[in-house]
């Protein structure tokens, strides 16, 4: 999909219910904020930690090693930003 940043960012934040208003600042804020506080979860740390133990791994079932990356990965794609040249 090529889409400039700005347009990816919208993309994400509709698709996590995350508002969106004339700044992106304030999304992308709301946005790692989300992110930091899963990571943070003790349950889905639990989770993670199943993982390594031949459990199912991740919030549904999808692997990777936090809440994003299984996002990236039930998408297809790896858990690296890639930033367009």
């Amino acid at each position: 999909m090529q889409a400039e940043l700005p347009e990816l960012v919208r993309i994400v934040c509709a698709l996590l219910d995350i508002p969106v208003y004339s700044s992106l600042t304030e999304s992308l804020h709301v946005l790692f904020s989300l992110y930091s506080d899963f990571k943070a979860n003790v349950h889905f740390q639990q989770q993670i930690g199943e993982e390594g133990q031949g459990g199912m791994g991740g919030i549904d079932g999808m692997g990777g090693s936090d809440g994003m990356g299984m996002l990236n990965d039930a998408m297809g794609h790896s858990d690296q930003l890639i930033m367009p040249s």
